[in-house]
């Protein structure tokens, strides 16, 4: 915000499980179960990279994808405690 007037923008980008050939060619055994359970929620690349020239478009300062992140941001500042316990299970996990 400190450059905003000098015409520098920064953007934050959220993106979810995006779909990838990255876990199939990356070293160090099978994938977590749970992180396999996250790909019904995956978007595409394309889904992304369309998501994030709406946010360069219209001047966003957060571009959250796919949209139901919001939910998630929502939650954790109404129950961070709850959040912020389930996410660190899903870590241990993965």
């Amino acid at each position: 915000m400190e450059l905003r007037h000098d015409g520098v923008h920064a953007m934050l980008v959220c993106p979810g499980y995006v779909k990838t050939g990255f876990q199939e060619h990356a070293r160090g055994g099978r994938v977590p179960a749970a992180v396999l359970r996250s790909r019904r929620y995956a978007i595409t690349a394309e889904q992304c990279a369309t998501a994030i020239r709406r946010g360069v478009e219209r001047d966003a300062r957060t571009v959250m994808t796919p949209r139901a992140g919001w939910i998630l941001v929502a939650l954790g500042r109404l129950l961070p405690s709850i959040v912020q316990t389930r996410m660190a299970r899903m870590n241990q996990s993965a």
